[in-house]
């Protein structure tokens, strides 16, 4: 019996042995001298601390044990191993690499260290010792004679070096603890990759401790893809790698892959990459990739890339060796509508031929695309530019079949004619008598001019408001060269009109700046001179102030408008009140953080705000010329901190006080938006010109004042009129009538919010009854709208279509512009007359 119990102990162990060798082979575990005994375990082999035993049983199991005999009571089994050759494989392994990180007597004997050591081991066999203890961070073995010999050798398979494998274990104490003995920093693995291309990847802070090291300039070496650490960090958005590379001496200049790190950079979307290597090298804002010949630009793939590479002065009409430029690789490649326009706003100019010699106005009608062709014509698309085939766009639109597969005659033919009509309203010319294949929509002696779309028809119509205005100055004198008849501001001189004073005044209106954009490019047009030579006072109020001081400033109109557009994204972040930081560092960045409003000597301009810490509030100006009248004042509340003389006073904060919309931005100081009393600065604009002459006479300096000779008043578009059933406001006494109260307190509310912002209407009419009674030619410029475009609008294509109406608007109004573009010109040219 006791013999049957002895046999049945022995066989349960057995069976419980190698299921622990099946189930958990691997996992170190603490062990005895006596539990080998019982087990039954014979010694295999012994290398040092390391022991190979044979468990006694009728399945045979192997069983690595180390131990250490300064340690005699701690021993480890390392691993339990039914199959022998398996098990003497890894044994000859741990002899080789564990054996000589035990006997350095620095690590810790104990399981979790062991255990990384194993799974090292069992990992990557072909590493030595120094590759194992640099990887996992044991870099105090590394002195260690049976380690020291192996820290430069690289392994086998990977030919990678101890110090590259330290680099993929993230180890900074290993990676310096072999600089310092002396390792190699010249040591490729089999790919040809550094280990700055490791660093990167793997530890990116060690890169200046590399740098410290590298006598070769390592630094810059290529892999066997012809990349340089730099391309590396470029292409994985490491841009802490690219910002340490770059500082350290990392040359983006260096490659022989298809791209440089710059597209990389791009590419990936890196663009704090992108920015390091171009403040570093400004020329690679234009660098040419290997492959096509395409610049960052070319490869930016979205709008925030497309922005920022734009501020960092990339040129955005560039050509790549195929003769495309950034637009015309967006369109035919990417065709992300964002992008285009994102390029657009930004300046590029939209009537360079591409390598087929066409522009992506010709393509846009081509491919029948009416939303993009309006797109261009707005952003100064030339409507007569020909193709390098002599075909023009007129042309192109008369005979496109178009691209729209299976519906062209339901949906094509009326695209094609709306698109042609478009070109036609625009100054598009029909083609001439040697033009071949020409049809009724652009032969020379045709009458066909397409088809308006419903919306365009009632564009191109002129408005009853525009009637009236013709209506009103007709008693006025047209012609720029007659004598003036008497009047309140004229009587002050006897100077013609032709020499007086050309005042220009723009409206608030958030977003809507952009119509009043579009109607002063169509101004410039007829002039044919800049906005900025064509006035000689410029007032504006909100959007119509930043405006006016962009204007005075000497940007371009297109710029302005981009920079209007960029407005939406930049800015009108989240929700309402919007953060005030990134619109003030707008400004900065557009105006100049220490640029003064003195700094503008012509025009004179006027920014109105509102000085809102006092009852009533006051109509504030700033101006960036002195004032010759001390105006009294009626209020016993004290001047502003912020009332500053033209020479203190920052532009940008001018700008900031006129725009601080209450709801949609905080207030600056005690300013908020002009257009709270003066939304149409037209009159008050007006009686600023009056007072001002006004002074100069009382101070005997009437030889410097100056008649007004002309008054623009320009709009942000009227807004559809829409029926209020009711603005009653009163108690209810029942559900309905609670509806009702409800719905009349909110119409009153909007009566109050329009009523104090007011730009339409009656104070149109008193600054027209003004001008007249002076004999001042006064010319209103404001679209009727198709929709309610809000002060943050965010809708590109809403935005789009504004400045499409405003454009036809402007069509429409063609003979009103002509004569007010030849009232400018005689103003231009007698002043040069003057000056002779």
């Amino acid at each position: 019996m006791a013999g049957f119990l002895k046999n049945l102990r022995t066989g349960i162990n057995d069976i419980v042995n190698v299921a622990q060798a099946k189930i958990s082979p691997f996992i170190v575990q603490a062990t005895t001298s006596d539990k080998l005994a019982q087990n039954g375990c014979v010694v295999v082999k012994q290398d040092g601390c390391l022991t190979l035993y044979r468990r006694q049983a009728a399945i045979s199991t192997l069983e690595c044990v180390v131990s250490k005999p300064d340690l005699p009571a701690r021993m480890c089994s390392i691993f339990r191993h039914t199959v022998e050759i398996e098990a003497e494989t890894l044994y000859k392994s741990l002899v080789t690499m564990m054996v000589p990180i035990v006997n350095s007597c620095t690590l810790p004997f104990q399981e979790d260290y062991l255990q990384k050591v194993l799974d090292c081991v069992k990992e990557h066999p072909s590493w030595t010792s120094a590759h194992v203890a640099a990887y996992l961070g044991y870099h105090s073995c590394l002195k260690h004679p049976g380690i020291l010999e192996y820290i430069d050798q690289p392994c086998a398979t990977h030919q990678m070096t101890p110090l590259m494998t330290a680099l993929i274990g993230k180890q900074a104490l290993s990676v310096e603890e072999l600089l310092r003995l002396g390792v190699s920093l010249g040591r490729i693995d089999k790919n040809g990759d550094t280990a700055f291309h490791y660093a990167v990847l793997n530890c990116p802070p060690v890169v200046s401790l590399l740098v410290d090291y590298d006598k070769n300039g390592v630094i810059n070496w290529l892999n066997g893809r012809g990349e340089s650490a730099l391309l590396i960090a470029c292409q994985h958005r490491l841009s802490d790698a690219t910002e340490i590379l770059i500082g350290s001496g990392a040359d983006p200049r260096i490659a022989t892959a298809d791209c440089l790190p710059i597209h990389a950079a791009v590419k990936s979307c890196d663009m704090k990459s992108v920015e390091a290597i171009i403040q570093a090298y400004p020329e690679q804002a234009n660098a040419k990739d290997f492959k096509h010949g395409g610049t960052p630009i070319h490869w930016a793939e979205n709008v925030e890339c497309i922005q920022k590479l734009a501020l960092l002065g990339c040129n955005l009409d560039i050509l790549n060796n195929e003769g495309n430029a950034p637009l015309h690789v967006v369109m035919l490649t990417k065709k992300k509508p964002e992008c285009l326009l994102a390029l657009l706003c930004h300046g590029a100019n939209c009537n360079i031929l591409d390598g087929m010699g066409e522009s992506v106005l010709h393509k846009a009608i081509k491919n029948d695309d009416l939303e993009l062709v309006r797109q261009f014509v707005v952003f100064g698309a030339d409507v007569n530019q020909r193709t390098r085939d002599g075909l023009s766009p007129r042309h192109l639109a008369a005979l496109s079949k178009g691209k729209n597969n299976g519906s062209f005659y339901q949906r094509s033919s009326k695209t094609r004619d709306t698109i042609l009509y478009l070109l036609h309203v625009s100054g598009a010319n029909r083609c001439d008598k040697s033009c071949k294949g020409c049809l009724a929509g652009c032969v020379t002696e045709g009458n066909y001019n397409g088809q308006p779309d419903q919306t365009m028809a009632a564009l191109m119509k002129l408005d009853n408001v525009a009637l009236f205005d013709e209506q009103l100055m007709a008693t006025v004198v047209h012609s720029p060269r007659s004598p003036q008849q008497q009047g309140a501001v004229l009587d002050m001189t006897d100077t013609p009109v032709s020499l007086g004073d050309r005042v220009l005044c723009l409206d608030g209106g958030g977003i809507r700046g952009l119509v009043l954009i579009q109607i002063l490019l169509e101004i410039e047009a007829a002039v044919g001179m800049p906005i900025r030579e064509c006035f000689d006072w410029i007032g504006g109020t909100s959007t119509g102030g930043i405006l006016a001081l962009g204007i005075a400033r000497g940007y371009s109109l297109q710029y302005m408008k981009g920079l209007y557009v960029r407005l939406k994204d930049e800015v009108f972040k989240g929700k309402r009140p919007y953060d005030c930081g990134p619109f003030e560092e707008m400004l900065k960045r557009e105006f100049g953080e220490d640029a003064v409003m003195a700094d503008i000597k012509h025009p004179k301009v006027l920014v109105t705000a509102v000085l809102a810490d006092r009852h009533p509030a006051e109509l504030y100006f700033f101006r960036n010329f002195d004032t010759s009248l001390n105006h009294p004042k009626s209020s016993t509340c004290k001047a502003p901190e912020e009332e500053r003389k033209p020479c203190e006073q920052k532009i940008w904060e001018a700008a900031r006080c006129s725009g601080a919309a209450p709801t949609y931005f905080r207030g600056h100081g005690p300013f908020l938006d002009g257009g709270l009393i003066a939304n149409n600065p037209t009159m008050d604009v007006l009686t600023e010109i009056h007072e001002y002459n006004m002074g100069l006479r009382m101070l005997n300096r009437s030889s410097e004042t100056r008649p007004i000779g002309c008054v623009i008043s320009l709009g942000c578009g009227r807004v559809p009129s829409i029926d209020v059933h009711s603005t009653d406001v009163f108690y209810p006494t029942g559900p309905i009538d609670a509806y009702k109260a409800v719905v009349g307190a909110t119409a009153l509310g909007r009566l109050v919010i329009d009523q104090a912002t007011v730009s339409e209407g009656r104070v149109v009419d008193r600054a027209r009854a003004w001008c007249s009674m002076i004999n001042v030619p006064y010319y209103r410029f404001s679209p009727q709208l198709s929709e309610d475009i809000s002060l943050d609008c965010h809708d590109t294509k809403a935005l789009i279509n504004m400045m499409w109406e405003t454009h036809c608007y402007m069509v429409a109004n063609r003979h009103r512009l002509n004569e007010l573009g030849s009232l400018l010109t005689a103003r231009s040219h007698s002043v040069n007359l003057c000056k002779l």
